[in-house]
């Protein structure tokens, strides 16, 4: 068992957050760009059209705030005595 500090584990916990969220928003850009690139291949939008559509609809960086919170969320999880 490793001694870390409280330094160490609100660190670690930052870390596996912004991972979380990095993964999580990869995965919105990437269903975004191929429901728009499927409709341009079904006929239903040009290329132009999906391109728009995608910077419209292109999820927003997360905050600093965010990635804290969601490592209180994380911290509280692993904090519970079932």
């Amino acid at each position: 068992m490793s001694n870390k500090t409280p330094f160490e584990i609100r660190l670690e916990l930052l870390q596996i957050a912004k991972d979380h969220l990095d993964k999580a928003q990869a995965a919105q850009i990437e269903f975004l760009k191929d429901s728009f690139y499927k409709s341009v291949e079904l006929g239903q939008m040009t290329v132009k059209q999906a391109n728009e559509q995608i910077k419209a609809l292109m999820p927003a960086p997360y905050s600093m705030d965010e990635m804290v919170k969601k490592a209180g969320e994380l911290y509280a999880f692993i904090s519970k005595r079932d």
